[in-house]
């Protein structure tokens, strides 16, 4: 994260700034900064300036938390494709499952696998349509809540346990992965299937939470940015 000096706007060098004293020091101007006061300039400047058509809404609480929320974006363009395919599979499993218990129930059961496969990417669907996501930045912790009919989540996360923040290259998914009902929105992802899909993620205590998945791009790294600085800003306010 560059420190900028507010008297000439001169990048402050790294070698410039001491971490356990809190203070920054502009090369050019020679005056001295309280880091903390430089990051919190900054994160305002980024909030101040998100990209351009910008879905998610940011507000400042009473008690001095940063709330963020993400509307329900409802059915778009993008969920044809999946759509189509979740339906085609249901008809084509149904089908078959319906043909192979005429020789007995126990052809069946094989297609046990990939009906919780469909089923589930018909619940992500849903849930697709009608989510909305809610982070809420406090002093202390960072929450996550995601709004849905089915599965609505909420994790309470303590500032001190948060690694980073960041846009995680997730890998190829193994088939054992699509058998997790968060992954499912994943498979609607452009670039699943090579492996390439990017998420924004919360780490901490080594695990990861996904979020905004559905945002796009410059707004995921927009706001990615902003939260892994608040949190750094947060800790280094503690630390004094």
């Amino acid at each position: 994260m560059k420190l900028i000096c507010p008297n000439c706007q001169t990048v402050i060098f790294s070698k410039n700034v001491n971490i356990s004293s809190n203070l920054a020091k502009c090369n050019k101007c020679k005056s001295t900064h309280r880091i903390s006061e430089l990051v919190d300039r900054s994160i305002i400047e980024k909030i101040n300036t998100p990209p351009k058509n910008a879905k998610i809404r940011v507000k400042k609480m009473q008690d001095g938390s940063i709330k963020l929320f993400y509307p329900k974006q409802g059915f778009r363009a993008s969920m044809i494709i999946p759509a189509i395919i979740t339906l085609f599979g249901i008809s084509l499993l149904s089908f078959w499952t319906w043909s192979v218990s005429r020789e007995g129930s126990t052809f069946a059961i094989f297609s046990a696998p990939l009906w919780i496969v469909v089923i589930l990417m018909l619940l992500e669907l849903i849930n697709s349509v009608t989510e909305t996501q809610t982070l809420t930045l406090s002093k202390t912790s960072l929450i996550l809540q995601k709004d849905r009919p089915i599965k609505p989540q909420k994790n309470v996360i303590n500032l001190k346990n948060i690694q980073t923040i960041k846009i995680k290259n997730l890998g190829m998914m193994t088939f054992l992965d699509l058998f997790k009902f968060e992954n499912m929105k994943l498979i609607f992802k452009k670039n699943f299937i090579y492996g390439r899909v990017k998420v924004p993620t919360i780490i901490f205590n080594r695990r990861a939470v996904y979020f905004l998945e559905d945002a796009d791009y410059l707004e995921q790294k927009w706001i990615t940015v902003i939260l892994n600085n608040m949190v750094k800003s947060i800790r280094l306010q503690d630390e004094k």
